[in-house]
């Protein structure tokens, strides 16, 4: 209403005073409602941090290289990068509904579920599912070996170990 008495008594300065002042109410409502909509799903506005520089002790002048996952399922080989990444893409080919039906956990933590643990940092969201992935190589490989048997899947799983040079 405001914004039109000023238009037609030609206050442009006031018009686009308003106009400004109604986008920024606009954003801040839009903010408040994707705050409200994860509120009530019980996840917790969380800021990432930087990531911590690595340091080294007097006795160790090198970080060593980590172990890799490579599992083969259906004829399609799975090795990505890190190994938690590779356990995260094995899970979803499988199904996270087929796998959330095992009750598997770690550290505690449902493997696989819907709703996430909001005092627990290391679940990764995919799609609606979030899965749980703090575990060693070692035992992220044994999961995956129990998680295949049990669903009766021809899969193989193998730790590959960092390359000496």
């Amino acid at each position: 209403m405001a914004c039109a008495e000023a238009s037609l008594e030609g206050n442009f300065s006031r018009v686009l005073e308003l106009s400004q002042s109604s986008m920024q109410l606009q954003a801040f409502a839009k903010d408040t409602s994707s705050l409200m909509e994860r509120w009530q799903v019980g996840v917790t506005h969380k800021t990432e941090l930087p990531k911590k520089q690595l340091t080294h002790s007097k006795h160790r002048d090198h970080v060593s290289a980590r172990k890799k996952l490579r599992v083969t399922l259906a004829g399609k080989v799975f090795q990505e990068s890190k190994a938690t990444d590779t356990f995260v893409s094995v899970l979803e080919c499988i199904g996270f509904e087929r796998v959330a039906k095992l009750n598997k956990r770690l550290s505690g933590i449902p493997l696989v579920s819907k709703t996430a643990k909001t005092d627990y940092q290391s679940q990764k969201k995919v799609g609606m599912w979030y899965v749980t992935r703090h575990s060693s190589v070692d035992n992220m490989k044994k999961l995956l070996d129990e998680v295949g048997k049990e669903l009766n899947l021809l899969m193989s799983v193998s730790v590959l170990e960092p390359s000496v040079k």
